[in-house]
């Protein structure tokens, strides 16, 4: 699929740029039909990025009311080269400004999807995006035949990040789909008071993904990893103290030959830099494109800035350590876990270099298992994100299912 592919991408680029635009979405038609196959049932074409492919593979593979079929999103931006360069949620008024470009847009949307549905034979009703306010995906909105969805990757836990989004959203952005789908009632709190969408329209189901973690079988899994999540990435300007934690990594990596240590890299930049300081060390192993569920399966300790990562590791059966100090420290409003306000402690904090160097020794050295204590783990995750009886990929699938009742 990797050559076919490309070669059909550059196909559906060429056609593109010279205005053949049902013959580019015809060839976009058979490249999701190669990737995906032909499938029986009501089926749901998925936009995906690399930030929400995990939530529509576990969709995928709990969720076996529909059909789900991937589409890259990232194939219908050199798809629409007409389109000009405009900003996530702001773009609605700019479109204005190119009529012409909306209407080429449209034409390429209705065509694909009319392809879809009569040359792959696929009972086409819903549309899942990677989230609701990208430019890109605007024409695939209008169609009345088929429903609009956009999965909301973002989860506003941080006090900052929820006023960031508040005045990034509020009066700027009407939601022209059927429904938005969010990972937790903090998410649907900010976006009922951006007046985005009407109460009905915005649903709390979960995150989907996490059906993943929760399913592992750990007895049957040797975790031996002391795992790093990078963050050097400049998203949240601890560079400093990343550096410090890599050196100490690259130390202990000296020190215990036999302990194997994983750094999971955000990105191919992070990859490209970290490789540098790493490529001596066999026992040290980085991973960009690593299956999202492995870091949770393979290790006894996850190292993470305090971000959305450490409400993801409550579901593994690791230690979870966050660096305290240097350019870590940050201001409340700032914080996803404040040190002081951890209320089961299911997390630990190291506030200089010698606790950090002291707790991952102690991890390395220790015979036994780390204990955890699941309900405990449990209550935290559930005060950020929704919980439920039900696996989340089938809670999104009720809501799939109400959509369909009352169309």
């Amino acid at each position: 699929m990797n050559i076919i592919g490309t070669g059909l991408k550059y196909l559906i680029s060429f056609f593109s740029k010279v205005g053949l635009l049902r013959l580019s979405a015809f060839i976009l038609f058979i490249y999701v039909f190669i990737k995906n196959g032909r499938r029986k049932g009501i089926t749901v074409l998925c936009l995906t990025r690399r930030s929400n492919v995990f939530d529509v593979r576990a969709l995928k593979k709990y969720e076996k009311r529909f059909n789900f079929i991937e589409l890259p999103f990232n194939i219908l931006k050199f798809a629409q080269p007409w389109l000009p360069n405009l900003d996530q949620t702001f773009y609605q008024d700019g479109l204005l400004e190119y009529p012409d470009a909306v209407y080429k847009s449209k034409l390429f949307a209705a065509s694909f999807l009319k392809y879809l549905k009569y040359f792959g034979s696929y009972d086409l009703k819903f549309i899942l995006s990677a989230n609701f306010d990208y430019y890109e995906d605007f024409a695939f909105k209008s169609h009345s035949s088929i429903m609009y969805i956009g999965l909301s990757r973002e989860h506003y836990l941080m006090p900052l990040s929820f006023q960031r989004g508040l005045s990034r959203y509020y009066n700027n952005y009407n939601f022209k789909g059927n429904r938005i789908f969010v990972y937790g009632e903090q998410t649907r709190k900010l976006l009922l008071q951006s007046k985005i969408g009407k109460k009905d329209e915005i649903i709390v189901t979960g995150c989907p993904r996490m059906d993943m973690i929760s399913d592992l079988n750990y007895k049957n899994t040797s975790r031996n990893y002391i795992t790093l999540f990078s963050f050097i990435d400049g998203l949240y300007d601890g560079n400093q103290t990343f550096f410090e934690i890599l050196n100490i990594f690259l130390n202990l990596a000296d020190k215990y030959p036999d302990q194997q240590f994983l750094i999971k890299c955000k990105s191919d930049y992070d990859y490209k830099i970290l490789n540098d300081y790493c490529k001596n060390k066999p026992n040290i192993h980085l991973s960009y494109l690593m299956e999202f569920t492995k870091p949770f399966e393979v290790s006894k300790l996850i190292i993470s800035f305090n971000s959305n990562s450490i409400l993801e590791s409550l579901l593994s059966r690791a230690a979870i350590l966050i660096p305290y100090w240097g350019d870590t420290v940050k201001p409340q409003q700032e914080l996803l876990v404040d040190p002081n306000e951890d209320e089961f402690l299911v997390f630990n904090f190291a506030h200089n270099q010698k606790d950090f160097t002291e707790f991952v020794e102690n991890i390395i050295t220790s015979k036994g298992i780390y204990k955890i204590n699941e309900t405990e783990r449990m209550a935290t995750f559930g005060k950020y994100y929704f919980l439920s009886d039900q696996r989340f990929s089938n809670v999104v699938g009720d809501e799939i299912q109400k959509l369909l009742d009352i169309s």
